[in-house]
């Protein structure tokens, strides 16, 4: 199934409580920091809740008594409240500041305690999903795009700071204001208790409905959201290539439709949430007019006083207003949602090659490598043909084995399955006679170097790059290596030698430099065995007879596995095999090769003839 197949129909699918379970193990551990803003979100709402009673306790207590003092037989003409219907309205307008300062502080305190647990939360999560794609096996990173990826750690996890936030605080919030309304309701009149509160499935029902239909939206928004990182990761990567074949329009149409697709997702969750909201102000507005009109008549009966009305309309507020602040931050919580989903699809994704039940570390080996009628594939289906079929070579500590042969045939394939990239389907492939599925892969990193054609650096100085592998390593030591290798001669001639910094993926250096850069990087490491894909195909000119002597004094000592067209650089090999379709269809020294007058002399011409 294609890559956008399944998220169409990761998007149809239901929300699962798996994804909850997910996220809430990172929260588990600040919980200690979560519970006190949830404990004083509940004496917040108790303080809110005592507002509209003290207005009640004016109304009923000072307010109206003081006006029908003014209106009884006794009082006299253009006279004015009495003083002690002041001094209680007074009292309880202080306490009602004092009672909203107090609000207001238990507020700040509360969301400063939330967020630092909400963040936190959120920087661990980030950090497992850094070490968890590290830890993946490299068939996961052939099949998906490097920028869908980065979506998912970067913006799907942003996308969860609400759920972890003031989400949580305003559901706790409702349902609390809920409870604490409803006890002061009764208090007041059952019958306009109840009233209010029939109003509440309907603007749940309203939420649910809108999820129904929102949460599939949303879904498919962090998708193409996902898809347009993933196209702008490929066209900065390949800008080189982007412009050589002049492709910026053809680019920017194809990126163009996928921002059409985004406005379109996100019109239609506009659309979801325009509906939702005032759907839920009408009810509002009805329950309140449904309070005014019962008050109409249960004053005269004295079911209610005034003061009760005028609380129980503001009790309204404190009902339907967070669950209308939830309706607003409904854009929030359905993305929240849909990104949390992606997130944990994520996490659940295993690495394919993983350590064996009792795998073992690998002892410090000489090198010997053998391959015993080895087959591979990318994947277990039956029907797929084989990439390698039957490899069989040795190579003994020491040995230079090139590997030569048309491009597909199946060279890096092979060296690929010798620090386990890649599982072997049929066959043994082991090291100092140890099947390498019996060890575990950190042990068998730890004793291998590689050297890739793309001369890969990273962002930082020379020095850090040249430590990479061993960090421990002294910058004296990494300096006596650069001698020992002959890169140190164009090291020293950067603009602050060791201390350069190589900007991005290496940007600010050359192709020859970076080559030698990678091999005194391998050279500090110190493994056992090195293996070389195509490491000098991209070499400038200027430096080759450097990169030569640099080659052959990385090599020294090492059982080393060449890829390579450059015939030059497998001349003096140990063993060379041509690779041929999956097979190795003649292996031996240059010469024995050459006289058989087979494929490989077939090459070796060729690169003659174009030298």
């Amino acid at each position: 199934m294609k890559y956008d197949d399944i998220d169409e129909a990761f998007a149809r699918a239901r929300p699962s409580l798996n994804t909850l379970r997910h996220i809430l193990r990172f929260v588990r551990p600040y919980l200690r920091y979560l519970i006190p803003p949830l404990i004083i979100e509940a004496f917040w709402v108790l303080s809110t809740a005592f507002g509209p009673h003290l207005l009640k306790m004016a109304i009923d207590g000072f307010i109206l008594p003081g006006v029908h003092s003014l209106q009884s037989p006794s009082a006299p003409s253009g006279g004015t409240v009495p003083g002690w219907a002041w001094t209680g309205i007074a009292c309880i307008a202080g306490l009602m500041t004092l009672n909203l300062a107090f609000g207001s502080a238990v507020a700040v305190i509360q969301r400063l305690s939330i967020q630092r647990a909400g963040q936190r939360a959120l920087n661990d999560l980030r950090c497992w999903l850094f070490g968890h794609i590290q830890r993946l096996s490299m068939d996961f990173f052939d099949r998906e795009k490097q920028g869908r990826i980065i979506a998912r750690v970067d913006r799907d996890v942003e996308n969860l700071e609400p759920l972890l936030t003031f989400i949580p605080l305003f559901f706790v919030h409702t349902v609390f204001s809920l409870v604490v309304v409803t006890g002061m309701l009764m208090l007041y009149d059952w019958r306009l208790c109840g009233l209010i509160i029939a109003f509440s499935p309907l603007v749940f029902a309203a939420g649910l409905v809108s999820e129904k239909f929102g949460l599939p939206i949303y879904r498919r928004l962090r998708r193409t959201i996902s898809r347009m990182t993933a196209n702008i990761a490929e066209n900065v990567t390949g800008v080189h290539v982007v412009q050589a074949y002049g492709r910026e329009e053809i680019n920017l149409g194809r990126y163009d439709e996928l921002l059409d697709e985004y406005r379109s997702h996100r019109v239609a969750a506009a659309f979801v949430r325009g509906i939702t909201f005032p759907s839920m102000l009408m009810m509002f507005g009805v329950a309140r007019g449904a309070v005014i009109a019962y008050a109409g008549y249960a004053i005269p009966k004295g079911l209610m006083s005034v003061g009760e009305v005028a609380a129980a309309v503001m009790y309204i507020g404190m009902v339907y207003g967070p669950i209308m602040m939830i309706a607003h931050l409904y854009d929030h919580l359905l993305s929240s949602s849909a990104s949390s989903e992606r997130v944990v699809q994520l996490m659940e994704r295993k690495p394919s090659i993983v350590d064996a039940p009792g795998a073992h570390s690998i002892p410090s080996i000489t090198g010997q490598v053998v391959f015993d009628q080895v087959s591979f594939k990318y994947d277990d289906d039956p029907a797929t043909p084989w990439i390698l079929e039957d490899i069989s070579f040795r190579a003994e500590p020491g040995d230079v084995v090139a590997l030569v042969g048309p491009t597909g045939a199946g060279k890096t394939s092979i060296v690929n399955l010798i620090p386990r990239f890649y599982q072997v389907q049929r066959g043994v492939l082991s090291i100092d006679g140890i099947d390498v599925r019996d060890v575990t892969q950190k042990s068998l990193h730890q004793q291998m170097g590689i050297v890739l054609q793309e001369n890969f650096l990273f962002t930082g100085t020379v020095m850090d790059n040249l430590k990479y592998g061993r960090p421990e390593v002294t910058d004296e030591a990494a300096i006596r290596a650069a001698r020992a290798l002959g890169s140190s001669t164009i090291i020293e001639k950067l603009a602050d030698g060791y201390q350069t910094d190589v900007r991005e993926r290496g940007g600010a250096i050359s192709h020859g430099e970076r080559q030698l850069i990678c091999f005194t990087r391998a050279l500090i490491a110190n493994p056992r065995i090195l293996i070389l894909d195509e490491a000098t195909s991209a070499v400038d000119t200027d430096t080759e007879i450097l990169i030569q002597k640099a080659l052959w004094k990385l090599m020294e000592g090492r059982t080393t596995f060449v890829v390579a067209h450059r015939l030059s650089t497998v001349r003096h090999a140990d063993q060379i095999l041509v690779v041929e379709d999956g097979r190795i269809t003649e292996s031996g020294t240059h010469d024995e090769l050459l006289s058989l007058n087979g494929s490989y002399a077939e090459m070796f011409d060729e690169f003659v003839r174009g030298v």
